[in-house]
C-alpha cells in the first residue's frame, strides 16, 4: 500500500523529491476530507494547522495548491502569494495556468511590474488568450499610471 501511495505521488509531483519524503515517513497516508476531528461542544471543528495535517499524512495536489493561493488573493496577502509560489518552486512544484495567472496578479497588486512582465513572456503560454489579455492590460497601466513610465509600457507592447 505504501509503495502504491508512493507512486501516486510521484505521479502528481513528478519532480518533488520533498512529497516524496514526507511519504515515506507516514504510512497512512489519508486525505483532507478524511481527516475526522470530535467537537465537545457543538461547535465546528477546529481547522488543523498544515504542519498538522502534513504530519497525519495529508499530501496536497495541485488543486490544493491553487485553492490556497486563491484564498490567499481573495483576502489581499499578495505578499504571502509571492513567498508561497517562491516555495513550490524551491520545492520543484510545477503550477498551471491557474497558478501562473493568481502568482503574476499577486505580483501586479504588488506593483512589482517588470517582473509580471518577465514572467508573462517566459511562463504564460498555456493561459488563456482573455486571460492574458486582462493581465496585459493591468500590466501596462500600471507601468503608465503607477510607475508613470509610458516608455516601458511601449516596450511591453512589442
Amino acid at each position: 500500500q505504501l509503495l502504491q501511495q508512493q507512486q501516486q505521488q510521484q505521479q502528481r509531483f513528478p519532480n518533488s523529491k520533498s512529497k516524496q519524503m514526507i511519504l515515506s515517513k507516514f504510512s497512512n497516508t489519508r486525505t483532507f476530507s478524511s481527516l475526522s476531528y470530535s467537537s465537545s461542544l457543538g461547535s465546528p471543528p477546529k481547522t488543523p494547522s498544515l504542519q498538522t495535517l502534513l504530519k497525519s499524512g495529508f499530501s496536497p495536489t495541485l488543486k490544493d495548491f491553487n485553492q490556497f493561493l486563491f484564498f490567499l488573493f481573495q483576502n489581499r496577502r499578495f505578499k504571502s502569494i509571492l513567498l508561497f509560489f517562491s516555495q513550490m518552486n524551491s520545492n520543484q512544484i510545477e503550477g498551471d495556468s491557474r497558478t501562473h495567472s493568481i502568482f503574476t496578479w499577486a505580483l501586479l497588486k504588488e506593483h512589482k511590474y517588470e517582473e509580471a512582465g518577465q514572467f508573462m513572456k517566459t511562463q504564460m503560454a498555456k493561459t488563456s488568450i482573455s486571460r492574458q489579455n486582462r493581465i496585459w492590460d493591468s500590466l501596462i497601466q500600471g507601468l503608465c499610471v503607477k510607475q508613470k513610465d509610458p516608455e516601458k509600457a511601449l516596450l511591453v507592447l512589442r
